[in-house]
């Protein structure tokens, strides 16, 4: 009789489905053919097709559970706010508990494109192989591996922070909002663009000491850079706490020390200014009578 799965984002199959669609919206064949990998064909036959019924029906129940979602392509992707719970549960467990904005906060991080991004990258996780006609599971627990990437990375950024003496203490929801807002007009503008080839090489170089036949896509340097500014914005009290989802004190494949966030926030400063500037300069376009039908 096989085993009851009790929680999906750590237990059994569900819990791979769970890692695979965070990092990336997947139909159930490919995840599928992800977990079980296809048969190599036998001579005068065909290529085996993975399981993927056994997939199908557990997607459907964590659509159901609120678990999964689905986009316009109809691929299926893991929703974030399952994730958000556990990572609440595991510092209940130690005492730590969250404010509403702390958990609006994290959201924002876990469910960034960023985030998810990175995650498809790092996470080299064996999902199970064919060894001839036998099949070799591993159990494998999803929300234990995302919090161990994401808790480094705040300690990381949090000594960073300390070290450098910055502090960003957002008040309000909307003040974060804000802020997160602020910063993906950043990743937009003229300055990201001319300092990105210097971050560039602060955070390749790192990583060939410690990894030298690693290859590093540009996509996974972008992204530990934005992660990094965007964990920046969380106040060092909060990343403190996500420290506390791990017992690893550093990551050797995302050396976020090295990011200088000194200049960032200098630079991202003069963008904030800029926008407002512009704005103001819009809303100064506009006829007195307009505002005042605003109001």
């Amino acid at each position: 009789m096989p085993k009851k799965i009790e929680n999906p984002l750590r237990e059994g199959l569900p819990s791979k489905i769970y890692l695979l669609a965070y990092g990336e919206p997947l139909t159930a064949y490919e995840m599928a053919k992800r977990i079980y990998g296809i048969k190599p064909p036998e001579l005068g036959e065909r290529a085996q097709i993975p399981a993927t019924a056994k997939v199908s029906v557990w997607v459907k129940t964590m659509k159901t559970k609120g678990i999964l979602s689905e986009n316009r392509e109809r691929k299926t992707f893991s929703k974030s706010e399952p994730l958000l719970d556990e990572i609440v549960k595991t510092l209940k467990d130690q005492n730590v508990e969250l404010s509403d904005l702390e958990k609006h906060m994290i959201n924002a991080i876990i469910d960034s494109r960023e985030f998810r991004g990175l995650l498809i990258k790092t996470v080299g996780v064996p999902l199970g192989h064919h060894d001839g006609p036998i099949w070799v599971s591993h159990d494998i627990d999803s929300a234990w591996i995302i919090m161990n990437i994401l808790a480094p990375f705040a300690s990381l950024v949090s000594q960073r922070k300390k070290a450098q003496s910055l502090e960003f203490q957002p008040k309000t929801l909307k003040e974060f909002d804000e802020k997160l807002n602020f910063v993906s007009r950043f990743w937009k503008s003229k300055e990201f663009k001319i300092i990105l080839d210097e971050m560039r090489e602060e955070v390749i170089n790192p990583m060939k000491i410690v990894g030298p036949n690693k290859n590093i896509s540009e996509e996974e340097v972008l992204n530990i850079i934005k992660i990094s500014v965007m964990l920046s914005l969380i106040p060092t009290s909060t990343l403190e706490k996500l420290g506390k989802l791990s017992f690893i004190n550093q990551i050797s494949r995302i050396p976020v020390e090295f990011v200088p966030f000194r200049r960032l926030e200098k630079i991202l400063g003069k963008e904030v200014g800029r926008i407002k500037t512009r704005g103001e300069k819009k809303l100064s376009k506009v006829p007195e009578w307009e505002k005042r039908r605003a109001r």
